[in-house]
């Protein structure tokens, strides 16, 4: 999660830098499943962190990421309209 969040922040730093001004989002499409939380990525101007725990027994991470980090959370089952 380190690495990717590493990545994206290179990303986001890119396209802010290609075109200022611009509203940028990140998008976190994850079942939660990592530890320890990271902190938001600082240079997005609003994140969603898409939930896609469907375990028996759901963690609820993706919630908490996305509170730490004020975003939305959104269940991926919402997304297909189910």
């Amino acid at each position: 999660m380190a690495a990717a969040l590493e990545l994206a922040e290179r990303t986001l730093a890119k396209v802010r830098r290609a075109a200022p001004g611009k509203r940028i989002g990140f998008w976190l499409l994850s079942d939660g499943r990592f530890d320890p939380l990271p902190a938001s990525p600082p240079l997005a101007d609003f994140r969603v962190v898409v939930d896609f725990d469907n375990a028996a027994v759901p963690l609820g991470r993706a919630a908490r990421l996305a509170r730490l980090w004020g975003a939305e959370c959104v269940r991926a089952e919402a997304l297909l309209g189910r």
